[in-house]
């Protein structure tokens, strides 16, 4: 919970804006977009693959967030405050985060179907980057807590 309060006591209009904006990566929109772009452009199948390993992230984060019931931080602990912009985005329960399990899955999906051993590795580097952003921002934003991601 310290930290939780340390964050908060640091937190400013223009990095609420800036991590707010960066939270976005971590929707299923952009991830459905970028899965149909795959398709139309660079390869049917790998834009199934990655639709259908998406749908699939989607549909069992939602049913772990109801397994779970996890509330939201500041449900939970009514004394912290949430960065206003992002409350709208914040419906439903906190656990498991559904930007990290996103980002992770769609990356992922692309890790796993390129052949290429190199972008593989770089697929991976790049997953565990926005892991951690996306973890880090979302605990920022007040959106989760360090456990329920």
């Amino acid at each position: 919970m310290q930290i939780l309060y340390f964050l908060e006591s640091i937190r400013t209009p223009f990095w609420d804006a800036v991590f707010s904006a960066f939270t976005h990566l971590g929707e299923e929109t952009l991830a459905i977009a970028v899965a149909l772009f795959l398709y139309w452009c660079v390869s049917k199948k790998w834009g199934c693959y990655s639709l259908l390993v998406t749908f699939f992230s989607l549909y069992l984060n939602q049913f772990a967030k109801i397994v779970c019931r996890i509330s939201r931080p500041w449900v939970a602990y009514p004394g912290f405050t949430i960065v206003e912009s992002a409350r709208a985005q914040a419906a439903g329960y906190s656990f498991p985060s559904g930007h990290t399990a996103n980002v992770t899955a769609t990356l992922g999906s692309w890790a796993r179907f390129t052949k290429k051993e190199l972008l593989r590795v770089l697929f991976v580097i790049i997953i565990v980057f926005f892991f951690w952003l996306i973890f880090i921002i979302r605990i920022f934003i007040f959106l989760s807590t360090i456990n329920g991601i």
